[in-house]
């Protein structure tokens, strides 16, 4: 229960009551993951009724999936170029490589959105951090966004979301990497993931 006496998680199958839960102020110290976690599942279930009282949870799952739910909420973001450039290595690639600079010339022609979904595509948010692109975080903690060279011109190219990192292949010509890319992040938003 939570300190004003409430049941702290609601629901079919939830034991209202779970074994060795908090009772009474201070009861819990030592347990506070516990207490933030009751916490949030009382925020979130808040947010959620709130949500569904404009669009009915039975037709949520048929209108959006995942990606574009999550551009529903959070808004498009405002990605800066510039400063992904600023923060990004390359590992078998130069910033002088033709790929590279055809790749960077290629995503400055991309709408707002294919930039949101290039952005979800490579790190698996399409939310810029708020400190910018220094700010992006991988499995281990801050992880640069990186671009990697991989063989194959016939390959489209791949990401490691974990790591922020794509797998360019050495692509012999700048139409061929821009349309080679484009088909990657839109498949990638559309869910196909097996590229």
């Amino acid at each position: 229960h939570l300190e004003d006496g409430r049941p702290a998680v609601h629901g079919p199958g939830v034991d209202p009551e779970p074994p060795g839960l908090c009772r009474g102020a201070g009861a819990c110290r030592g347990r506070g993951v516990l207490m933030a976690d009751l916490i949030l599942v009382e925020q979130l279930k808040a947010f959620l009724q709130g949500f569904h009282e404009l669009i009915p949870e039975q037709i949520v799952g048929s209108l959006f999936d995942d990606k574009e739910l999550e551009m529903l909420i959070s808004g498009l973001p405002s990605i800066d170029l510039e400063d992904l450039k600023r923060n990004t290595d390359y590992v078998h690639y130069t910033s002088e490589s033709d790929q590279i600079k055809w790749f960077w010339a290629a995503l400055d022609k991309f709408s707002g959105d294919e930039l949101a979904w290039f952005l979800q595509f490579v790190t698996g948010s399409t939310q810029v951090p708020l400190e910018g692109f220094k700010g992006l975080a991988g499995m281990h903690g801050p992880q640069r966004f990186s671009i990697h060279r991989i063989r194959g011109e016939e390959r489209l190219p791949t990401a490691h979301t974990c790591f922020n990192q794509l797998d360019l292949p050495d692509y012999t010509s700048y139409e061929s990497l821009e349309i080679k890319l484009k088909q990657a992040v839109r498949e990638g938003h559309s869910g196909f993931g097996f590229i």
